[in-house]
Order: C-alpha cells, then sequence, then structure tokens
C-alpha cells in the first residue's frame, strides 16, 4: 500500500521541480565571484564544511520558492485527490491508516530533497569554494561555539521545512490548494521575521540560534526539539482528525 502512494507522490511533476532547489547550495561560488582571497579565508561563511552547508541551507529555506513547490505537493496529495475522487479508492482502508502513509511518504520526498541539498553542498564547498579561494579545507569550524551553532542551524531549518508539511496538510484537507499553499509561504515569512522581534522570538525553532556561550547549546537544542515535537504533534492530530471526518 505504501509503495503506491509514494510512486504516485514522487511522480508528480512538482516533486521534479523541487528536487531541482537541491542545487541551490551551488550558487554561492558564483556569486562570490569577485571576493578575493584574504575576505574569503576570514569569511565564517567559507570557514568550514558545516558553516557553508548551514548558511547555504538557510538560504534556499527563506528563498521560499522551494516552500511554495512543497506546498503545491502536499496539497495535491490530499486536497487534488479529494476534489477528484480518486481518495474514494480508499474506502476499504483505515482512514487513519491512508493519512499515515500519505504523510510519510511527504516526508520522504522532504528527505530526500534535504539530502541532494547536502551533497550539493559538499560538492560546492570542496569542489568549488576550496579550490577556487585555495582555502584550507575543514569540516567543522575551530571554535566549539561555531560548531553548535551550526548544528543547531541546519536543525532547526529541517524541522521548520517538516513543521510547514504539516501545516499545509493540516489546511490542504479542508481547504483548496491556494489556500494551503500561501499558509505554508506565511507560516514561513513569520518564522523569518519572528527572531528580529522581541515578542515574536522564541515562537520558532530559529529563534533559539543565539548562543551565549557554549553552556547554552542544550538548553537551546532542548527547546528547539520541544518546541518542534509541540507543533509537529497539535498538527498530526488536527489533521489526522480532520482527514478521518471527511466525506469522500
Amino acid at each position: 500500500m505504501f509503495s503506491a502512494i509514494f510512486t504516485s507522490t514522487i511522480k508528480r511533476r512538482d516533486v521534479a521541480l523541487l528536487m531541482c532547489f537541491s542545487i541551490l547550495p551551488l550558487l554561492p561560488p558564483f556569486l562570490m565571484g569577485n571576493q578575493d582571497f584574504e575576505t574569503m579565508s576570514k569569511s565564517d561563511f567559507t570557514s568550514s564544511l558545516l558553516s557553508f552547508m548551514s548558511g547555504a541551507l538557510d538560504t534556499q529555506y527563506k528563498l521560499i520558492i522551494p516552500t511554495l513547490i512543497m506546498g503545491f505537493i502536499v496539497s495535491s496529495v490530499f486536497r487534488d485527490e479529494i476534489d477528484t475522487g480518486i481518495i474514494f479508492l480508499y474506502k476499504d482502508i483505515k482512514r487513519k491508516d491512508i493519512f499515515n502513509l500519505k504523510l510519510k511518504s511527504l516526508c520522504l520526498v522532504y528527505i530526500g530533497y534535504f539530502i541532494l541539498s547536502l551533497l550539493a553542498s559538499v560538492w560546492a564547498y570542496y569542489g568549488l569554494v576550496v579550490p577556487k579561494w585555495q582555502l584550507n579545507p575543514s569540516l567543522f569550524p575551530k571554535d566549539l561555539l561555531s560548531v553548535e551553532q551550526g548544528i543547531l542551524s541546519v536543525l532547526s531549518t529541517v524541522l521548520l521545512n517538516t513543521i510547514t508539511i504539516y501545516v499545509v496538510s493540516l489546511v490542504s484537507i479542508k481547504y483548496k490548494t491556494l489556500v494551503a499553499v500561501l499558509s505554508g509561504v506565511l507560516l514561513t515569512l513569520l518564522a523569518m521575521i519572528a527572531p528580529m522581534l522581541s515578542f515574536m522570538k522564541y515562537v520558532f525553532p530559529n529563534g533559539y540560534l543565539d548562543l551565549r556561550d557554549e553552556n547554552t547549546f542544550l538548553v537551546s537544542l532542548f527547546s528547539i526539539l520541544g518546541l518542534s515535537l509541540a507543533y509537529l504533534s497539535v498538527t498530526y492530530l488536527l489533521a489526522k482528525h480532520r482527514f478521518e471526518n471527511i466525506e469522500f
């Protein structure tokens, strides 16, 4: 059953388009072409693979377009199949199981996108950045605080994207594609703005990235994980309940 749903998901044209955006980490080396060796050697962005990767993934997230495409994919998996009556073909299967399989297939699509983005980051750093500016390659930054911030940045980006998938799933079960996609875009914009506002700084996982010292790493880590788990649990339960009560 899962293989059929997953195959149906990955065959959608929007999935191929999303995967194309996984190569975005390859662009920064070309956009930084006028920088000299001294500038690049002192830049935190190119100081290590982890720093480059966290910066590339954060830029990729803030571009919005991948979120927009992912929103269309999520909506097509839920809303389109409800509107066209395709979902009726699963009438003999528990709705909870159908919902879980569809959500699992969407999460696997994102995992594939994330892995391709990581591979693109590795190639961009070691294959383009390091040779072009003759830098000393490093896997991690030299100081522990930068390592911790890099890890938290990558983790928060992954969790924000996952939360977006869950939220769009919740919205798309009841509302049309445009509303569902806009909900994902709005969530992304709020997540980008929130850390800059004192009254919203800790509303999203990326609000816990500013470490005062190495001792605050675990506090930030558990705050990010706890907050994300809360968002994911609530949206999952609401979406599952809504899906179980729709009229096919």
